[in-house]
């Protein structure tokens, strides 16, 4: 296992999935993916909550848990400050395990992971990815003139140049680019890896989490799967030591639950509704929600996909009284249709999370079920609604593959790997101590 010499590719897999994955695999769709898990520890991969690209990406580079990072979802909630702010790699606490390889002397290269533009400086090569405003007029790269070179050689772009939507079918430009793109990342990874000898390389595709948000099952999405497939190969048959990993998985979606609509109807959420004639949904990267609501009286207000802040001091004499009372009413919240309950659970912030930014968390974490997604949207009457855009949303677990071919050990299905727990483990490859502040535990210890 590991050792001098070694030489490890991670490639990052957004929203992928085995419930996904496995019925390919089965009709021998995706034959070199069932290739390297029969020679392979592997298994799920759980997130941590919410189970998020933001902070889910950094939580694997960093191996430590959102409390650490001070990061939570793709928005920041400032309740002192009435702000609600969008994050970038200088938001989120925490050393990336690269950091600790390009300081033992080890070349690498970062190639478009999620939530890490503004780039960082390592001892090799870095490609930020997605959110990056304005990509085409900022510098992504380390070192600055990487980026002109990607563009020249690839045509590498951080976005499709037109958006999907449900109605591309696999012939229409923009999937075709999104495919081309897929491709792009793992070309560019191979490419750096073998052409300047390096030591370590990390590539996500994001693009392939666009397919299955629009098209689940689809022919759209198992085109991109197959690309995936063809350069699981290439890199196998380098020798390296390959992990495949994804930040979250993915399943469909039957409804979705308006949750700030809820928190309206309940009378924790007041919003200015004079402004809504200027406002249209917010995504996690427009501006503009903060604007919107009535601080002075609200008592709660949601981000998408499970968050709830409440916008009094914990210190206050009512908040603990408001927060379980919060807690117990979403519990209690249930599809008409269906008579279930939406969540799986809905955790207390302490519960789920421990560190220095404890403070800056969500008071409270709805964990929803398979099947809904969250909205924060403010706008409307319906508490569920069918949903609008995506076909398939996030869920906790994830998948992972680790194959080493010098490795004596059998296949083997590992349970309970966390996303923490791989940055622990990529270090012990490269014969590296686990720094204290990770709360990840080396799979290998798993084994």
């Amino acid at each position: 296992m590991g050792g001098i010499g070694v030489k490890v590719v991670v490639m990052g897999l957004d929203g992928a999935c085995w419930r996904l994955l496995d019925p390919w695999i089965a009709s021998g769709e995706l034959p070199h993916l069932a290739k390297l898990r029969q020679r392979s520890l592997w298994g799920d991969l759980i997130s941590q909550l919410p189970p998020v690209t933001c902070p889910n990406w950094k939580c694997y580079s960093t191996g430590q848990n959102p409390g650490k990072l001070g990061v939570y979802w793709w928005q920041m909630i400032d309740r002192d400050k009435r702000k609600i702010k969008v994050p970038n790699s200088l938001s989120f606490h925490g050393k990336d395990y690269w950091e600790y390889l390009s300081k033992n002397g080890k070349r690498v290269a970062v190639i478009n992971m999620p939530t890490t533009f503004p780039p960082s400086p390592v001892n090799g090569y870095f490609i930020s990815g997605h959110p990056i405003p304005d990509a085409e007029n900022q510098n992504y790269t380390y070192p600055v003139s990487l980026k002109q070179k990607l563009y020249q050689r690839y045509n590498y772009r951080i976005y499709p140049q037109s958006k999907v939507c449900r109605k591309s079918t696999l012939e229409t430009p923009e999937i075709q680019d999104t495919l081309r793109l897929i491709d792009v990342r793992f070309e560019t990874a191979y490419d750096l890896l073998v052409e300047h000898d390096l030591d370590f390389v990390h590539v996500t595709t994001f693009d392939i989490n666009v397919l299955q948000h629009f098209f689940w099952s689809g022919e759209q999405t198992l085109e991109g799967w197959k690309r995936i497939d063809q350069h699981i190969q290439r890199f196998m048959d380098l020798g390296v030591v390959l992990i495949l990993m994804s930040d979250h998985g993915s399943a469909p979606i039957d409804f979705t639950f308006n949750i700030n609509v809820w928190l309206q109807k309940h009378g924790y959420l007041r919003i200015h509704k004079d402004k809504l004639k200027d406002w249209q949904f917010v995504s996690h990267s427009q501006p503009g929600k903060e604007e919107l609501i009535d601080w002075e009286n609200s008592q709660a207000v949601a981000t998408s996909q499970g968050p709830v802040y409440i916008l009094k001091h914990p210190s206050q004499p009512d908040y603990e009284k408001l927060r379980q009372e919060l807690m117990r009413k979403l519990s209690e919240v249930k599809n008409p249709e269906t008579g279930e309950p939406i969540a799986e659970r809905v955790y207390l912030r302490e519960e789920l999370y421990h560190g220095p930014y404890l403070d800056q968390a969500p008071d409270l974490l709805v964990q929803f079920r398979d099947g809904y997604d969250i909205k924060d949207r403010m706008d409307g009457t319906e508490l569920f609604t069918q949903p609008q855009h995506w076909r398939a949303g996030n869920a906790r677990n994830g998948m992972w593959v680790l194959y080493d071919p010098n490795a004596s050990y059998s296949p083997t299905k590992i349970e309970g790997v966390n996303i923490i727990d791989l940055a622990p483990t990529i270090l012990e490859l490269f014969n590296l101590s686990k720094p204290e502040n990770m709360d990840g535990q080396s799979i290998f210890d798993k084994f």
